[in-house]
């Protein structure tokens, strides 16, 4: 990324412009001689969730709501080779996906960003985006993750991989493994763990308990978990694992009567 976009001689002025509205006039020009993009066009925070999000399901008790998203590739100038068509400039690309965040998440949602959150971007960029960001938010390192990613003010420290568990917003509870590489088989999957990952921008085919929550694949916005499962149950595929389990079935319906005792509950117990 063009070190321009964020001077390193005026870091106070980095914060500033995020995070206030009332700048002077003086702190305006030095940012307009700065960069191309003025920073008065850059979205406010929102302090509630509009009822037209498409991403509105039911709230957690506590009142917090969860979403997931991947691959915002904030600052990083080489995304544009794919998303080129719909961003004119980086710039552009950095406003907008802030702008779709801060319309679905309110402040008090949790966000899980399944990898890939910058490249390219100086430490101060990386930093001020974090910053303008709803919510309360964890992080799935991805590959584009350096130090300066890892170093933000993530809600926990960042991990490789994630199992949690959430309510699904149909009055149940829903069991997830999040990866930044999408898995052709992940823990807990025989006993119907969902598998979200980023990675592969929307590139792809959904499988019926799989998907990418990259920005990609979900309007460049974060999305919840009722629409994910949504997505998933209207797939054609599934799960390797489960597919050939179902193709042993259906050659031979009297498969589990032939199967030696305890072999089902083996391989489920390797989960």
């Amino acid at each position: 990324m063009n070190r321009a976009l964020i001077p390193r001689r005026e870091p106070e002025l980095c914060a500033l412009v995020y995070r206030k509205d009332d700048r002077t006039e003086e702190e305006i020009q030095i940012w307009e001689r700065c960069r191309d993009l003025d920073p008065r066009s850059w979205p406010a925070r929102r302090t509630a969730p509009s009822s037209a999000d498409p991403c509105e399901h039911e709230a957690r008790p506590d009142g917090m709501r969860v979403f997931f998203t991947a691959d915002t590739h904030f600052g990083d100038a080489h995304i544009l080779r794919q998303r080129g068509a719909r961003f004119a400039t980086i710039e552009a690309h950095d406003a907008a996906l802030i702008a779709r965040w801060n319309e679905t998440v309110a402040p008090e949602d949790s966000v899980w960003h399944v990898g890939d959150f910058a490249a390219h971007a100086d430490r101060a960029y990386c930093a001020a985006v974090f910053e303008r960001l709803n919510g309360v938010k964890r992080l799935v390192r991805g590959n584009h993750d350096s130090k300066r990613v890892l170093a933000l003010a993530w809600a926990d420290p960042p991990v490789e991989s994630a199992r949690i568990t959430l309510p699904d917003g149909a009055g149940g509870l829903c069991r997830l493994f999040l990866a930044h590489y999408a898995h052709r088989a992940w823990p807990g999957l025989w006993r119907g763990t969902r598998h979200l990952y980023g990675h592969t921008h929307g590139t792809l085919a959904d499988t019926r308990r799989s998907c990418d929550v990259g920005v990609d694949a979900w309007d460049y916005r974060p999305v919840a978990l009722p629409a994910i499962i949504a997505r998933q149950e209207a797939a054609t595929l599934l799960p390797e694992e489960l597919a050939r389990d179902a193709a042993r079935t259906a050659i031979r319906p009297d498969m589990d009567s032939d199967r030696p005792a305890g072999l089902e509950t083996a391989g489920r117990a390797a989960d």
